[in-house]
């Protein structure tokens, strides 16, 4: 290829400022190689690919594994699902494949492979269907993948009759067992070349790649388009601030269809090599995964773990004293300000500190971080993030 794969794990830890402004005292290309997000995944493959990427529960019970991918096979699953996607004519440019799932264990590799063959689109299946319809209809949909009735019936229920009502529709795909009325996706990913690429991917980071919903509810849905670019970026900003790398496991407890699931505790450390564990289809969202938070933290022994401010204090909540925390470093949020009072009561329950960042959708979440290996400031989040300006306006 003519390119020199790397994965974004940190250039030199990052606990001031002056440690942003001294990578940045490096070209940006000479450390950020990727021109597409297949670059991210044949560098991860490549350099740890025996190592953990990515492991999804399907229950709020740790034994109960959905699927668990080293890099490599993680490479392989992404390859499969994009071969698959160009097949049905996804594209740059086309109208996006569409999800309306949970984060089932076939979902992630599945969203990642449609980036990569064209636009991938994640709506919140919380949504009315109304609401669904509206978003699908306004993004110009050409594939939509939905959940068997069996893994999730109210998803199902809103799929049903959605090819007559959204005129770009071309195929709906369903994770499990459809029982004739769509389409299966199983057998039709099995049928892929999971090798390598059946096409030439985007080789321009300004390629948009995806497609993210900030409304919906009423009237005409935002869509945001984020690039390779946008994303590689994301990544390897997280990765820089939050030290992710190899080493590190993080439990990603949020759903999918939010850039803080897809992109902060998702795409940035797996592109830097490191293991992100789903605690179930709902993320932190069942009071189960909740109840049962600190037994999944004593199977997989993660570094990062995180939530929205309203999950930490349900998390200090049903803390399990005795719980191993030690090898944790820091526990993320964003998503809303965090109160004081909810990150100092978490960490003197579970012994672990808080880190807050910012982001929006805009920007592939990445704005401002407290960095992973300096000192978190409570109340604030952070600096900013290499190569980028922020400007205080009132």
């Amino acid at each position: 290829m003519g390119l020199e794969l790397k994965t974004t794990r940190p250039v030199r830890d990052v606990r001031t400022i002056e440690d942003i402004e001294a990578i940045e005292a490096h070209p940006y290309d000479d450390l950020v190689a990727g021109r597409n997000l297949y670059h991210l995944f044949l560098a991860t493959a490549a350099q740890v690919g025996g190592r953990k990427a990515l492991t999804v529960l399907r229950s709020e019970d740790p034994e109960d594994i959905g699927i668990s991918l080293t890099h490599g096979e993680l490479l392989r699953e992404v390859t499969r699902a994009a071969n698959l996607f160009r097949a049905l004519g996804v594209e740059p440019g086309s109208g996006p494949v569409a999800f309306l799932v949970p984060t089932l264990p076939e979902m992630p590799a599945l969203l990642f492979g449609a980036q990569v063959a064209g636009v991938a689109s994640t709506i919140n299946y919380l949504l009315s269907r109304d609401a669904v319809v509206d978003l699908l209809d306004a993004e110009g949909a050409r594939v939509l993948v939905v959940p068997a009735a069996e893994l999730d019936e109210t998803c199902w229920s809103k799929a049903q009759g959605m090819l007559d009502a959204v005129p770009s529709l071309r195929h709906v795909l369903v994770i499990g067992k459809d029982g004739g009325v769509y389409e299966e996706i199983g057998p039709m990913l099995a049928s892929q070349n999971p090798e390598s690429l059946d096409f030439e991917p985007a080789g321009d980071r300004d390629v948009v790649c995806a497609l993210f919903h900030t409304g919906g509810t009423t009237g005409r849905p935002k869509l945001v388009p984020l690039t390779h670019g946008n994303q590689i970026h994301a990544a390897f900003s997280f990765a820089q601030v939050f030290a992710y790398c190899e080493e590190d496991t993080v439990i990603n407890g949020f759903p999918f269809f939010h850039v803080g699931g897809t992109m902060t505790v998702g795409l940035a450390p797996i592109a830097a090599g490191g293991h992100v564990v789903v605690p179930g289809p709902y993320g932190l969202r069942p009071p189960g995964v909740i109840a049962n938070y600190w037994s999944i933290v004593e199977k997989v022994r993660p570094t990062v773990i995180g939530g929205v401010p309203t999950s930490l204090s349900a998390m200090a909540n049903s803390w399990a004293p005795g719980t191993t925390v030690s090898q944790i470093r820091m526990a993320g949020t964003g998503g809303a300000v965090c109160p004081g009072a909810v990150s100092s009561r978490f960490t003197e329950v579970t012994g672990i500190r808080v880190f807050e960042t910012y982001g929006m959708t805009e920007t592939a979440a990445a704005i401002a971080f407290n960095p992973g290996r300096g000192e978190p400031v409570a109340g604030s989040v952070g600096f900013r993030a290499p190569y980028s300006q922020i400007r205080i306006v009132s």
